[in-house]
């Protein structure tokens, strides 16, 4: 059933997504992922001259013909490439019929132009009067930036967007193949000198055209205002102006070279009658002559031959003022000169309104991005954003999940699904951005990630589910007391090996009260329960102390699992302190036996309880515990029905702890019967002493812990090295000289009733 959800969830996860999410949603996310990707530096360089509102004065329209071709010229001479000024209408089209190859059918289903007004110029590239189409559809929304539509169809003949149309003017005019899926722009002659013999222009499914937009370079526009071309174009007319003003006075008279206000007429002719060259000749020729001119020479020549002191003076006055603007214009030159040098300029109005759609700023902080240097810039870097096929949109997504699918049916904690999910998410993103930065191929995110999403939610939906039912199977299987660390030990754990059952390194303890059987005489039934109710209880904390689990009451007998389900190195050492625990609280039930007996029952205490405390009492029995431990591997599990189950020792390893307890209380021991794995483990840290059964002729090892080693007790230490040579003489066939040794211990410690146990075994095999 987990493998059928789980490919049930990715079929759902990728259907949905696919119905929903295959819109516009992939081109509106590209339009954010442009800012993760390198700006590719364009062939030409592109230099922005915004136009503000304060340059369109009531003398002055930056964006008449005669001014946009006069800052041209002015441009060029300062060494820029070439210039372009931003469309007046951006809705408008310019038919381009003549330049487009004959394409098939299926281009019709892309035009985008119905029911909506637009302008188109009077005239196309070519000169040649064109017709105001009726009415088109609108070429784009003011909430969709991120593409254009380039060209449009109207009746059978092609147009194009007014910004596309000036850079197609600027490319020399090429050809254009239209398909379905691209425009093919061929034989480009570009600014730089370069040509290109094609250059495809992807389209969008509405047969539109993805912008990239410019990188945060553009936060320098501010560099090259408007305002100082029109300075500079304002300041040498006004030098024209002074420069004949000096030459109605006759400064140039005596010249005996050419007269700089004639060659700087040359130059004006030459730029009224568009002769670019010529212009450009004349105005490096009057720079020359005007720093002649204006050396001294001439200046001192005039002053020489005037015969008043008021014609003096306003020669000088005249030099030095027009000293003075020559000195501005040249600097200002330089200055333009630098920023526009071999570069392309765009003149443009930069609004901060989004309610244009051309204009809409691709950030805050730039500058509106206009559609000419946009479409320019593209062209020149060759930077175009290509979007792949929805097929490989789709198929990215059923790959994505289906790896996701197949690693997330591994997973089985909560917090690990959580991140990986996350993790997953994350990946996706970074390699469709990887794809999007390297190669400028936009491969649809929006299928994919919501897809991935929905199956996330899907599968960490199913995972919390089986957590919570695997917890309650657990808190059913645990339903008995277990310490709080435990028990978030427990929960951690994966949780099929705690149920199905597993094989596990781990130490049991079995421990019962010795002579129960006297006990159970001098006791009814109710007072008998209630009296091994409260044993229980007492040396079940002792368990629960050292994070043992109560495996079950056997009859009269408690059995504990240390290190198990959840598996602890130090399972030894809980099993062994959690004994002496219990025996030290043989003195604390046997003092409350005797204080409890000597006064009327307390409030609230259990009438058979009392009076299982005086009778023993009454009998002097006391109470001892007897404690036999037992390591190595078991095999655990979860046992039981649905409706109750417990954790239990599944095979029989349960008896070699009851083996070793029943041992203790035939030997009478004081101390805990351990066997010898768990001796090996504890050795370092208690005193032992081994005892020998010599009731065959393999007689198992076995040995008592005496004290820790912390006790610092010598006395006790000696004793038990001298035990240990008496053991090992033993085992090695010298019974007298054992026998002698136990013979001196017993002397020393008369009650001590393992040595008489001990002496009596030599005794019989000798």
């Amino acid at each position: 059933m987990k493998k059928v959800f789980y490919v049930f969830s990715l079929i759902f996860a990728v259907g949905i997504s696919s119905l929903l999410f295959f819109t516009s949603s992939d081109q509106k996310i590209s339009l954010y992922l442009q800012k993760f990707m390198p700006e590719r530096k364009p062939s030409l360089p592109l230099v922005l001259v915004p136009l503000s509102d304060s340059d369109f004065m009531d003398d002055f329209d930056p964006l008449s013909a005669q001014s946009k071709e006069n800052i041209r010229i002015l441009a060029r001479e300062l060494g820029c490439k070439d210039v372009l000024f931003d469309a007046d209408d951006k809705n408008s089209f310019v038919y381009i019929d003549s330049m487009v190859e004959k394409v098939k059918a299926g281009v019709e289903k892309k035009a985008p132009l119905m029911n909506f007004k637009i302008v188109f110029p009077s005239k196309d590239l070519s000169g040649a009067d064109t017709k105001t189409p009726p009415a088109f559809k609108n070429i784009n929304s003011k909430n969709l930036p991120y593409s254009c539509h380039l060209v449009a169809k109207k009746e059978g003949k092609y147009y194009a967007n007014q910004a596309f149309s000036q850079v197609l003017a600027l490319t020399g005019s090429p050809m254009i193949s239209l398909s379905d899926s691209a425009l093919l722009l061929k034989n480009l002659s570009l600014r730089d000198g370069s040509s290109l013999t094609s250059l495809k222009i992807r389209r969008l499914s509405d047969g539109s055209v993805l912008l990239k937009y410019p990188g945060k370079s553009w936060k320098d526009y501010d560099n090259v205002p408007f305002f100082k071309f029109y300075k500079l174009y304002m300041l040498e007319n006004e030098l024209k102006e002074k420069l004949t003003s000096m030459s109605a006075q006759g400064f140039f008279c005596e010249l005996k070279s050419e007269s700089p206000l004639d060659v700087l007429n040359s130059a004006l002719r030459a730029r009224n009658s568009r002769n670019e060259n010529e212009y450009i000749f004349y105005k490096k020729k009057f720079f020359v002559l005007m720093s002649a001119f204006l050396s001294g020479n001439q200046e001192r020549a005039l002053c020489e031959a005037s015969s008043s002191e008021e014609n003096l003076n306003s020669i000088k006055e005249s030099f030095d003022s027009c000293r003075k603007l020559f000195s501005e214009i040249e600097t200002l030159r330089v200055k333009l000169s630098d920023s526009i040098q071999n570069s392309f300029c765009l003149f443009a109005i930069c609004s901060d309104s989004q309610t244009d759609f051309i204009s809409t700023p691709f950030d805050r902080h730039f500058p509106a991005s206009l559609l000419s240097y946009v479409l320019m810039n593209m062209v020149l870097a060759r930077d175009f954003i290509f979007f792949c096929p929805k097929l490989i949109s789709l198929a990215l997504a059923l790959i994505f999940c289906l790896l996701f699918a197949f690693a997330a049916y591994r997973i089985r904690k909560n917090l690990l699904m959580i991140a990986f999910s996350l993790f997953s998410i994350l990946f996706l993103l970074a390699a469709v951005i990887f794809v999007l930065i390297q190669f400028s191929l936009f491969t649809g995110l929006s299928v994919p990630l919501a897809s991935g999403l929905i199956l996330a939610i899907l599968l960490n939906q199913r995972q919390f589910k089986e957590s919570k039912e695997k917890s309650l199977a657990l808190s059913q299987a645990f339903s008995q007391p277990l310490p709080p660390v435990l028990l978030k030990k427990i929960k951690a754990h994966p949780f099929e090996s705690m149920i199905s059952g597993e094989k596990i390194e781990l130490s049991l303890l079995s421990s019962s009260i010795r002579a129960l059987d006297s006990l159970k005489s001098l006791l009814n039934e109710g007072q008998f329960v209630a009296f091994m109710n409260y044993y229980f209880e007492k040396i079940s904390s002792a368990s629960l102390k050292f994070d043992g689990i109560i495996e079950s009451y056997r009859d009269d007998q408690l059995i504990s699992v240390f290190g198990a389900p959840v598996f602890d190195e130090k399972h030894c050492d809980s099993a062994v302190n959690a004994a002496r625990e219990m025996k030290n609280l043989d003195e604390v039930m046997n003092s409350e036996i005797r204080n409890f007996s000597k006064f009327p029952k307390p409030d609230g205490m259990n009438d058979d309880l009392y009076t299982a405390f005086f009778i023993l009492d009454h009998n002097c029995i006391k109470i001892q515990t007897d404690v036999g431990i037992w390591s190595g591997q078991a095999f655990c599990a979860c046992m039981g029905s649905d409706s109750r189950k417990s954790y239990r020792i599944a095979d029989s390893s349960w008896k070699n702890a009851l083996e070793l307890k029943n041992f203790s209380a035939k030997i009478e021991a004081s101390g805990i019967i351990i066997d010898e794995n768990t001796a090996d483990s504890v050795k370092n840290d208690y005193i032992l002493r081994n005892i020998c059964s010599f009731d065959d002729e393999n007689p198992q090892p076995v040995c008592e812990v005496l004290d820790s080693l912390a006790a610092d007790d010598d006395k006790l230490w000696n004793y038990a090295n001298y035990w240990n040579q008496a053991v090992a003489l033993a085992e090695k066939g010298e019974k007298s000289k054992a026998l002698a040794i136990f013979l001196k211990l017993a002397e020393g410690r008369p009650n001590d009733k393992i040595a008489r146990y001990s002496i009596k075994q030599l005794n019989m095999v000798e």
